[in-house]
């Protein structure tokens, strides 16, 4: 009997704001673009879209969907900012 794992909404890893980003060699640091938060879960050849309050917003992302659906692994959970850009202004997606 094979177990079958079920990947779900996980709470996202939220930034911590500072006036500068740390020296150190350890830390990375990225631009802080006006979208959503999305949690993205991609398991078995389907995928989810989360709020950062766990709401499924996938019937809202139909094109992060669609594209997840294509990467090549089995389970993946991507947690990051959802964020449409123009050429002269910047969107929330």
């Amino acid at each position: 009997m094979s177990r079958l794992s079920r990947l779900g909404f996980i709470p996202p890893q939220l930034p911590s704001l500072t006036d500068q980003p740390p020296e150190e060699a350890n830390w990375i640091h990225e631009v802080k673009h006006d979208g959503y938060r999305t949690i993205l879960v991609i398991e078995r050849g389907s995928a989810r879209a989360y709020t950062r309050n766990g709401h499924d917003w996938s019937d809202r992302y139909l094109g992060i969907i669609a594209a997840a659906r294509k990467l090549p692994c089995r389970t993946a959970i991507l947690d990051g900012d959802g964020v449409g850009l123009t050429g002269r202004q910047r969107i929330g997606a």
